[in-house]
């Protein structure tokens, strides 16, 4: 039996429009972010995996879902 994919348009990392290497802010506010990894969990959760400095001397880093997410200025 086929079953229909979860991922709603919203979601999808073919509708994401961050790409490795860009500099992305979480919608809610928050520092900038760069993309360093996108990919899905066994359970095809989508994720993308961000690094951002903390006072511009402390690396960061945390995995996000797409739609937390928006490109630096958009």
């Amino acid at each position: 039996e086929r079953r229909e994919d979860p991922r709603t348009e919203e979601n999808s990392m073919d509708e994401f429009k961050l790409k490795i290497g860009d500099v992305g802010v979480l919608k809610s506010g928050g520092p900038s972010m760069t993309v360093v990894a996108t990919g899905s969990t066994l359970t095809d959760e989508l994720w993308v995996h961000c690094f951002w400095f903390n006072d511009e001397t402390v690396r960061r880093e945390g995995r996000f879902p797409p739609a937390a997410l928006k490109q630096k200025g958009a």
